[in-house]
């Protein structure tokens, strides 16, 4: 057609053409279009946190010389390879943005700074990809003077530009400006800055995520520096060729900032000592090395415990002495019922959004995640790779993996660390009911799971001698503890209606351990390998295990109460259960004769 592609004319009723101009300022269309509050100038970011003097110096600084050095600092045997994106990335609530708005500052007092954008799911708008390019081009009129034609030139010969997809955008606002300013000779290297890639909106981050290769691929004169989550869509990006021959990767968990949460929670605390209107009743010392270590060890070299604590505490209206004490109670009192103030609610609110992810599986996430503080005391890593939990729980390979990517934010899942928490205090939350409501899981339940996953291995090697997997060998070495866990939690259970013991451990033959232990080629750590008597001794465990559930099952009812089942049944059960797992023999006493003829009335599967 003759027409198409062109603008700025009008056909009237007869079919003359005239020739139109918009009376919109192409500079008001932008200003229109774009995002204020994303900006590191803007009202919101000047009152949004920053670092802590002291803080976070090191990562901040080693972003800076990256930058001033355009991007030849990544070191290789073969010296500085030429990078032109740098991805920060890091758990949730462990600083990035203070970072990023401190490195701005520093990049913008440098001259190196052509623009910034702060993607945010909390402020209207700015979880959109929709107004990133007006934003970015309008702040390159202030810091690129040079552009400015070229900008407002596209501007005014496309009104409508900011209705036309990202990359028409890009070309015309960003590429073209910049390539022609790097044609006249003056192309210094300068920064985009981009925070909170993971707070775009889902549906738009695909897309989005094109962006960095295709600005840094036509614009050798920029760079850019983002920060995020290890998303799992943003990992798989930054994992792909295109992008990691020219990526530069900050993983923040390799900063040790424990020093510098000391240090935050050691200032603040003294701030409110010497503010506070109750001053004269806080004590010198407070809050003391001991609370101190624990913040420190709770906040796992993040930031979004002490900036809670210190917010809980810094209450004009209320004691800080009471306040803190609050916070190390709940920190200290693992399944503990919370008390109606929750000081740590904050904290909750982003643990629960990360774990009910859309899609999700929250009773899978419930099980490793509960499962996990199990096996962290064992000592190798592979007890703790996903490959091994989907062994563990009869799952195809690769269901844990499923589970756990978009979970990047709270657990680390490396092939040489396994599965790993981010932060401390997420096991103290997923214990206490009361602040993780659906995601609690009894711990009694856990260790039936796993009592129960142990049995189902074993006797999967039963039926396959030839094949000896970890998941047998941590089965064979770990059933006793299991056991006497399931025992200890039985007797302390509040829960006065006792649930049926699962099928699994009814019809389960314990001398398959004992029978698994003499073909195990690792005989320098065997638990079980000790003589007939460890068997005899598993054996009786699970006599016990199966007696006490049935004991409960006929003769408490619903009012029974749990200090009665403490003070009867270990008597002879468990007390009798752990002398035989030491080896040792003693004498029934008379006083069990009776409660011992009733458990030997109760019919075994075990012969």
């Amino acid at each position: 057609m003759a027409f198409q592609g062109a603008h700025h004319f009008t056909i009237g009723v007869n079919g003359t053409v005239a020739q139109t101009f918009s009376s919109q300022d192409p500079v008001s269309v932008l200003r229109s279009a774009r995002a204020v509050e994303a900006a590191h100038t803007s009202k919101t970011a000047s009152y949004a946190p920053k670092c802590h003097p002291g803080t976070r110096a090191k990562v901040a600084g080693d972003i800076v010389a990256w930058a001033v050095a355009a991007g030849l600092v990544v070191p290789t045997n073969d010296g500085p390879r030429p990078t032109s994106i740098l991805w920060l990335h890091g758990p949730a609530g462990s600083g990035k943005t203070c970072i990023i708005r401190e490195v701005a500052e520093c990049l913008s007092d440098l001259r190196l700074l052509a623009e910034t954008y702060f993607f945010s799911n909390r402020i209207s708008g700015l979880n959109s990809e929709k107004p990133f390019m007006a934003t970015v081009a309008h702040q390159l009129l202030g810091t690129m003077p040079e552009a400015k034609r070229t900008i407002l030139k596209a501007v005014a010969d496309n009104i409508t530009i900011f209705g036309e997809s990202l990359e028409t955008q890009m070309v015309q606002l960003i590429v073209n400006p910049l390539v022609e300013i790097g044609e006249a000779g003056s192309g210094a290297k300068r920064i985009l800055v981009v925070d909170g890639f993971d707070e775009c909106m889902i549906n738009e981050r695909a897309h989005l995520l094109q962006v960095p290769r295709l600005l840094t691929a036509t614009t050798p004169s920029l760079l850019l520096i983002i920060a995020s989550r290890p998303e799992f869509d943003i990992r798989t990006a930054f994992d792909n060729y295109a992008y990691r021959s020219i990526t530069y990767p900050l993983r923040l968990q390799e900063y040790d900032e424990r020093s510098g949460n000391r240090s935050y929670l050691c200032d603040e605390s003294w701030r409110i000592r010497e503010s506070h209107p109750a001053k004269a009743s806080i004590p010198p010392s407070w809050p003391g090395e001991e609370v101190v270590d624990l913040l420190v060890w709770k906040s796992s070299g993040c930031y979004i415990l002490p900036s809670t604590v210190i917010r809980h505490v810094d209450n004009p209206r209320r004691i800080p002495v009471a306040l803190l004490r609050e916070i190390t109670d709940l920190l200290r009192a693992q399944g503990a019922a919370a008390s109606t103030v929750n000081p740590l609610a904050p904290l909750d609110e982003l643990y629960t959004m990360i774990l009910h992810s859309p899609e999700g599986d929250v009773a899978l996430i419930k099980r490793i995640l509960h499962s996990l503080p199990r096996l962290q005391g064992m000592r190798s890593s592979h007890f703790r790779t996903t490959t091994f939990f989907d062994d563990l729980f009869g799952l195809e390979h690769g269901a844990t993996n499923m589970a756990l990517c978009d979970l990047h934010a709270l657990v680390e899942v490396s092939p040489k660390y396994g599965i790993v928490p981010h932060h401390a205090t997420l096991h103290d939350f997923l214990s206490n009911q009361a602040r993780s409501k659906d995601l609690f899981q009894p711990r009694l339940e856990t260790f039936l799971d796993l009592a129960c996953a142990c049995v189902r291995n074993l006797e999967s090697w039963a039926r396959n001698p030839t094949e000896y997997l970890l998941v047998q060998q941590y089965a064979r070495h770990n059933i006793l503890d299991i056991l006497d866990w399931l025992l200890s939690l039985l007797f302390l259970s509040r829960d006065s209606n006792p649930f049926e013991l699962p099928q699994d451990l009814l019809g389960f033959d314990a001398r398959l351990v004992w029978r698994c232990s003499l073909v195990s080629s690792d005989t320098s750590n065997a638990r079980c390998v000790g003589g007939l008597g460890q068997v005899d001794a598993l054996v009786s465990g699970f006599k016990s295990l199966v007696s006490t559930f049935a004991f409960l099952s006929i003769h408490w009812g619903p009012s029974q109460k749990a200090h009665d089942r403490t003070a009867v049944v270990p008597r002879y059960i468990k007390t009798d259960f752990k002398k035989k797992k030491k080896k040792k023999k003693k004498k029934k006493s008379e006083g069990s004769s009776g409660f011992c003829r009733l458990l030997d009335s109760i019919p075994m599967n075990f012969s």
